[in-house]
């Protein structure tokens, strides 16, 4: 049985994130806060992803992420922090505000799936107010024109301390002893959000964040009678976190040497299908050519001869690197340093053995035939570039068997190829689990540790195009959740300690 951790983590979010709470739900877009008029200039510019607050869609007066957050009850978080800037009197308090705030977005936001505090109109499962009241936050910083010389340096090192505190890494530990086995998981913001008729892919959310959302701070006594605890965070969609360490700054002080080691450490996205949860067997070094959600592409696809290509592994940002601190390699472009593809250690063939989607009604519109919601495939596919130095692209492994045993054993990476993509792909789902898996290999650590790639969710009725929810989208998240989440007890109840 899950019960929620001894401590008072959860108490502190409904106090922190209740400061404020007269001002308008507009937030930064549209009317300002009273308390804030003062202090943030609506003229100044905003990134791609803040822009995106002002979105309306067809029919509706008020942009899709404003109403997503007066439904989800947090539509008063974000003004409240816009208040709260104008009140501060030099960068030290900034600073300390930042994370004050940050983490009772974060606390809040699980204490919603979790039923400690009113989820408001959606149902408490619902993700998506996490992602757009962080970006509120992000908005006031932006347009903050602050009582203190600031700069720009300054400014930026604020945004970046929101991102982490917002996004739990920082709230992780973990108890010791002899009966505690660690877990840790990773899920996403949504994306896709210019997707769709005049962008009403603007309401997407993502399962693998409502996932680690109802997760967060739980545990449960697994098969062999040790106390599992959870701890989650969650990753955003663009690259430049990723390049500069996020994952391994959160991850890796948890795989080092001490009292506080992982047993396990999965993450968790969604896929590209509708049937089935995708257990990624290998993973690569590769950036692939799509943007994040801020628009930026670390290696597009160049034109050559009137043709698009890939770029090379060694150009550019094209192949990952992971912070030096945590992982050793020299300074020039080596293949095999780091690792041009990791390997899962997740338990697949317990996880397919499972039968999760059992007793889980399937979602409207659900092709898997069953039995239960949806099919668990080991996803052994991957795309390499068999001469590092020359674009041909290679894939193996497809299509992938949907049942398990396979019919043959899948053919592994070439030794001496490079990675294009894994088998989820080569966005930033294969670039978590890769990040993840090296450094699991670099502490030499013999744990499960791997990818889940859920069902896509956003499946709303045919005739709704504009609403930000209808019964569709939310029983897609409620059977999508259900079976994530027993998937994740599954790896512990069948790892021996």
């Amino acid at each position: 049985m899950l019960v929620a951790l001894p401590i008072n983590r959860f108490q502190r979010a409904a106090t922190a994130a209740a400061v404020g709470m007269c001002c308008l739900a507009a937030g930064i877009v549209g009317s300002v806060p009273v308390q804030a008029q003062q202090c943030i200039d609506p003229n100044a510019p905003l990134t791609v992803e803040e822009a995106r607050l002002s979105r309306i869609l067809p029919g509706h007066t008020l942009p899709a992420p404003i109403e997503i957050l007066q439904g989800s009850g947090m539509e008063r978080l974000g003004p409240a922090f816009a208040a709260g800037l104008c009140g501060l009197s030099n960068f030290a308090d900034a600073q300390n505000f930042v994370i004050e705030q940050g983490t009772a977005l974060w606390l809040y936001a699980v204490s919603r799936a979790q039923g400690r505090v009113p989820p408001g109109t959606l149902p408490r499962s619902d993700d998506r107010a996490l992602y757009w009241a962080r970006l509120q936050m992000q908005a006031a910083l932006a347009q903050w024109t602050p009582s203190f010389a600031l700069t720009a340096d300054q400014l930026a090192s604020l945004s970046e301390t929101l991102e982490e505190w917002s996004r739990g890494e920082n709230e992780i530990g973990y108890s010791t002893g002899p009966n505690v086995r660690r877990l840790i998981m990773s899920g996403f913001d949504p994306f896709t959000l210019d997707a769709g008729p005049n962008g009403n892919g603007i309401r997407t959310g993502n399962p693998s964040g409502a996932t680690i959302l109802s997760l967060d701070g739980m545990r449960f006594t697994d098969a062999y009678g040790k106390t599992v605890v959870i701890h989650t965070y969650i990753l955003p969609v663009n690259y430049g976190p990723f390049m500069n360490g996020m994952l391994e700054d959160t991850v890796g002080p948890f795989m080092a040497p001490g009292r506080q080691r992982l047993d396990f450490s999965i993450t968790m996205s969604q896929g590209g299908t509708s049937v089935e949860f995708d257990l990624e067997n290998w993973n690569g070094r590769y950036h692939g050519p799509s943007p994040g959600n801020d628009d930026i592409a670390v290696c597009p696809q160049v034109l050559v001869n009137g043709m698009l290509q890939f770029q090379l592994p060694a150009t550019g940002q094209c192949d990952i690197y992971p912070p030096r601190e945590w992982v050793t390699y020299p300074e020039s472009w080596t293949r095999d340093q780091p690792l041009q593809f990791t390997t899962t250690t997740l338990p697949y063939a317990a996880l397919i053995e499972a039968m999760t989607g059992n007793g889980i009604a399937p979602p409207p519109g659900d092709a898997w035939p069953g039995p239960g919601a949806f099919n668990v495939v080991w996803h052994t596919s991957f795309t390499e570039f068999p001469d590092c130095n020359t674009p041909t692209v290679e894939t193996f492994n497809v299509p992938v068997p949907t049942t398990y045993p396979p019919p043959s054993p899948p053919t592994p990476p070439d030794l001496g190829a490079c990675a294009e993509s894994g088998g989820g792909g080569n966005y930033l789902s294969n670039e978590s689990a890769y990040r993840n898996t090296l450094l699991r290999d670099t502490f030499g650590l013999d744990i499960p540790a791997g990818h889940i790639h859920t069902p896509i969710m956003s499946h709303f009725q045919a005739d709704n195009l504009y609403n930000v929810t209808d019964p569709s989208f939310e029983a897609w998240r409620t059977a999508i959740v259900a079976q994530a989440r027993k998937l994740v007890f599954t790896v512990a109840n069948s790892t021996p300690p």
